[in-house]
């Protein structure tokens, strides 16, 4: 586990005086309800975007930075606007906010279809492969994918978009685990407070426009 949450929870985790993390890996769609039905996991972490629907079932620490939604073409594409993506199919991830969005352009006439896939990677490789036209997806996640040294992937974003969601990130836990909750919002208080969760969001390449 690497990244931006990677970062934050080992910090927490430093400050609780816990020794160690086990990570388990899930799949997007999955996520919340393997959170909610297996007891051997404390919290769902990972780029999660903090909604209504959502804390119908769970309960979300305090909200970690800000998140927007870019769209992913092929490098060597004529796609250079979203008004090109009329006659384009598009690919989202299953299980995030980014499918509402895709199947109201959809609905709205701004693209021709929409496909849904599991994974990020999935969309990506697809992308690249040429089985869909572009991607919608998470900003932060895109661009430190396409930003890797090791990533052979010739795509980019829409320089000339325009996010239309802008949402906040958090981790997640059961509705009745408000011990462990309260210990964690302490720490990301402190964190915010002394520097360290500003500190980790540009190390991470975050600017002004993702500080809470």
């Amino acid at each position: 586990m690497s990244g931006i949450d990677a970062d934050i929870i080992t910090e927490i985790k430093k400050r609780l005086g816990i020794n160690k993390i086990e990570v388990k890996e899930e799949s997007f769609p999955n996520l919340f309800e393997t959170l909610k039905t297996d007891n051997s996991i404390d919290m769902a972490v990972g780029g999660i975007f903090i909604t209504p629907e959502g804390e119908e079932s769970l309960e979300f620490t305090k909200p970690l930075y800000k998140e927007t939604e870019t769209v992913i073409v092929p490098e060597f594409s004529n796609i250079n606007y979203k008004s090109d993506l009329k006659k384009l199919v598009v690919g989202v991830e299953r299980g995030t906010i980014f499918v509402d969005l895709a199947q109201e352009w959809k609905k709205n006439g701004l693209v021709k279809d929409i496909i849904i896939f599991e994974s990020t990677s999935d969309l990506l490789n697809s992308i690249n492969n040429r089985k869909i036209d572009a991607g919608i997806a998470d900003s932060i996640v895109v661009n430190s994918l396409l930003t890797k040294d090791n990533n052979k992937l010739p795509l980019r974003t829409l320089k000339d978009y325009t996010p239309e969601l802008h949402g906040t990130i958090g981790m997640a836990v059961r509705k009745n685990d408000i011990s462990l909750l309260n210990s964690v919002n302490k720490i990301i208080e402190e964190m915010r407070a002394d520097g360290t969760l500003y500190a980790i969001l540009v190390e991470n390449g975050l600017d002004k426009n993702n500080i809470i």
